[in-house]
Formats: C-alpha cells, structure tokens, sequence
C-alpha cells in the first residue's frame, strides 16, 4: 500500500487560478499607471515608431506574468495551508511579501529587456 500525500487533494485549483487572475490584473493595472507616468513625465515615446514603441511596453507583459505567479504563491502561503489565529495573519503578510517580490522582480528583468533599468 502506498501512502498518498493529501497536502496536494486539498488544493482547490479554482481558486488557485481566481487568485493567479487576481493577482495579474493587480499588477497590470499599477504597471500600467506606472509606465503611462513615466512615458508622459519623461517623454520617453516622443519620435518613435509604433512598433519602437510597442516594444517599450514589454515590461507590463512581465510584470502581469509575474503578478500571476505572484497570485498563485499568495495562494499557496496564506490559504492552502489553511492556518488560524495569529498564523493566518502572519501568513497573509508573507503571502502579500512573497507577491511584492514576483512582481518586482519581474518588472526589473522587463525594464532590464527593453533597456529602461540603468
């Protein structure tokens, strides 16, 4: 007989994806607001072509991509374990942490690709 780990039928994968969604569309919509700032502030698209500057946008497809996986490791730390009292909260705060990190990240490695992080 084989001993199954029940950790893995206890994740609802639904909500695993509801979060992913979440979390890109959080990080799409303040990148977002982000690059329209700077792009406006420091004129960064004036005299460029349309696909020059298509390319400058290339950050945001990182960052929504990191803000999903983002999404998904808030979901893995503050509830598939499930905690309570003090726990829960202490694991949304490292869930919240672990999220800030993705997208950050992954928004360097896009401004790092399009030559935008000096």
């Amino acid at each position: 007989m084989v001993a199954q780990n029940n950790w893995v039928y206890n994740l609802h994968h639904k909500i695993a994806g509801r979060r992913a969604l979440q979390g890109a569309g959080i990080s799409f919509v303040l990148v977002l607001l982000f690059l329209s700032f700077i792009f406006t502030a420091g004129n960064a698209l004036q005299g460029k072509t349309f696909l020059t500057g298509l390319w400058e946008f290339f950050p945001l497809v990182t960052a929504t991509a990191g803000g999903a996986a983002g999404g998904v490791m808030y979901y893995l730390a503050a509830q598939a374990w499930q905690p309570t009292g003090w726990k829960k909260l202490a694991s949304t705060f490292i869930g919240v942490l672990i999220y800030a990190v993705i997208v950050w990240i992954s928004l360097v490695a896009g401004l790092a690709a399009t030559g935008q992080w000096d």
